[in-house]
């Protein structure tokens, strides 16, 4: 993307940085402050991303084993730039 000329932003994903991301996400959900497209891709991304907590308590989200949860994460990404950054958001086509 910078070499297109575009801004991009680097992210470090931890196990806790994913964990902010998430309940970030299901809250924005919750308080009805997200939609989302109806697109099926994403639609089943949602439905079947899971949590698991490891013996320790520490608790992992993550699509199940052989699938994948891409459109999960670029919404959550989405989600966390718009309400740490005071961003208005918006529509555009490409």
């Amino acid at each position: 993307l910078k070499r297109m000329g575009l801004k991009a932003e680097g992210y470090k994903f931890t196990s806790e940085s994913k964990k902010m991301l998430i309940e970030s996400l299901m809250m924005a959900f919750e308080q009805k402050k997200i939609r989302i497209f109806d697109d099926p891709t994403q639609k089943n991304e949602l439905e079947i991303f899971e949590f698991r907590r490891n013996p320790s308590g520490i608790i992992h989200y993550s699509a199940p084993d052989g699938y994948h949860d891409d459109c999960v994460i670029a919404l959550a990404l989405a989600n966390w730039r718009l309400q740490n950054k005071g961003i208005e958001p918006r529509i555009t086509r490409l």
